[in-house]
């Protein structure tokens, strides 16, 4: 078993690829027992990897100790700047492992090349700029969320599926900053959509009025503004711009008139008379 992880707080792994933040590998194997092979204990295990038809040794050699030997999940770890810095390591490369396992007199086998690959993308998507924002629910007035709006609709454009490992099973999530909460109040909002099928085009999501009125920020007058973030298909990310043109207030108070009347006179005829 071959397990890619980005070990940092907000960080996504995507079992497959090496991307922008993954920082460690971690290998695990059996160790036969002493009864299958007595002469392990004091041998060693070296992992190699293939980036581009030959394999090379990656990191240095662990010694096999005694109670090592019959461990059906024995680990090994490899760390980022190990991985990185092992030559022919390129982006956009697939790599290829496997492990050779030496005993104490010196006898060496080479094991079978691992059923995992690692595909190397570290590339990110291009801004996800937003094509468009439009609220939902008569009147619609550009440039306000009213009170009759039941939602919003934002489109983004996705990138063109041209580059790393592509769009193409990627995920889209919009967020918005609302004005009066700070400046760095950037937060999701509305549920990310998942598995794009499709890229190089606009693609959009529907985001609730409730949405909008847990956001941080949400009061009368405040402004909304948007962006897209996204995630190629092997976790790679990219904030997008915000999309200053088409900011939103909040106006969700409705005018109220205190009172209609007529004023007829007490007597029409003289009214009309005079005029």
């Amino acid at each position: 078993q071959i397990v890619v992880a980005g070990t940092d707080v907000g960080d996504t792994t995507v079992q497959g690829y090496w991307n922008q933040y993954s920082d460690n590998i971690t290998f695990t194997m059996a160790i036969p027992t002493t009864a299958t092979d007595p002469t392990l204990t004091g041998g060693n295990i070296q992992l190699q990897v293939d980036f581009d038809g030959s394999y090379t040794n990656l990191g240095s050699s662990v010694q096999i100790a005694a109670l090592d030997q019959g461990n059906a999940a024995y680990t090994m770890d490899i760390n980022a700047a190990t991985f990185e810095g092992t030559t022919g390591w390129t982006d956009g490369d697939q790599a290829k492992f496997r492990a050779i396992i030496t005993d104490d007199a010196g006898n060496s086998t080479n094991g079978d090349d691992a059923a995992t690959t690692i595909t190397i993308d570290e590339t990110s998507p291009a801004d996800p700029t937003i094509a468009d924002t439009t609220t939902i629910g008569a009147p619609v007035t550009d440039g306000y969320f009213n009170a009759s709006n039941t939602g919003v609709t934002v489109t983004a454009n996705i990138p063109a599926d041209a580059s790393g490992s592509g769009m193409v099973g990627g995920k889209l999530q919009f967020q918005a900053k609302i004005s009066g909460s700070g400046a760095n109040n950037w937060a999701d909002i509305g549920d990310p959509k998942t598995n794009l099928t499709t890229s190089g085009d606009a693609q959009g999501l529907t985001i609730t009025a409730a949405s909008l009125a847990g956001h941080a920020g949400y009061a009368e007058d405040a402004t909304i503004t948007y962006r897209a973030v996204i995630w190629d298909k092997a976790g790679n990310r990219t904030l997008g711009s915000a999309y200053t043109a088409g900011t939103q207030v909040i106006d969700t108070t409705v005018p109220t008139v205190a009172s209609v009347f007529a004023n007829t006179p007490a007597n029409p005829l003289l009214s009309l008379i005079h005029i």
